[in-house]
């Protein structure tokens, strides 16, 4: 075999490549080859240290947490990082097919708040199990009105702006009883409180459990 027959036959093929058709396939099986359930979660905020002046004392300076920070079990970034074609291709697949999970408020909407609005309306499927809400109903009103206003409701209003969403499930299970055998789902007018605001989310298939 001559040397340029050699060297042509060893050439390595470059995934850009590949035809799409292949290159989607294999987007599919890298974000879902273990399933297509996105669980999005908090995940525990690092501590930076500050700046300190004496840098044999820098261990006692405070440290403070970064922003808060989510995590799931589909690795994307590394994929999503590779190149600007690879992400342009990919990212639609991303949040197209995959069934995002959630069971923290606070998670959802730092979610719904960092992805893009043309990413969002990708999303196809999106489940909220609001195990914590009998913890923060619970609490004072100020407590509550607060975590409405700061979580809640923006997130509310983010999923009616999402023209793609086709099966939303949100579960807001009753929680434990108070003192005396009184439910917590039983306090006049709350239903209404955290109800409200979910009248303008629309999905094919909307469902509620309460």
């Amino acid at each position: 075999m001559s040397g340029a027959g050699s060297a042509h036959s060893e050439e390595a093929l470059r995934f850009l490549d590949l035809p799409l058709e292949i290159r989607i396939l294999i987007y599919e099986q890298y974000f879902f080859g273990d399933g297509d359930s996105c669980h999005v979660f908090q995940a525990s905020p690092w501590l930076e240290p500050t700046a300190s002046p004496d840098p044999e004392r820098q261990s006692e300076v405070p440290r403070r947490p970064t922003p808060l920070r989510l995590a799931s079990r589909i690795t994307a970034v590394p994929l999503l990082l590779s190149c600007r074609q690879v992400h342009t291709e990919s990212i639609p697949i991303l949040y197209a097919h995959a069934r995002f999970h959630f069971d923290d408020l606070v998670a959802l909407h730092t979610f719904l708040h960092r992805v893009p609005p043309p990413h969002r309306d990708l999303v196809r499927v999106l489940h909220l199990d609001w195990t914590s809400f009998a913890w923060f109903d619970i609490g004072c009103a100020l407590a509550r009105e607060l975590h409405l206003r700061e979580h809640w409701r923006p997130a509310c209003a983010a999923l009616s702006e999402m023209g793609g969403l086709r099966d939303l499930r949100i579960r807001i299970p009753p929680g434990p009883k108070l003192r005396g055998g009184v439910g917590i789902r039983g306090r006049a007018g709350c239903d209404m409180t955290y109800l409200e605001p979910l009248k303008t989310v629309k999905a094919e298939n909307f469902v509620l459990e309460l």
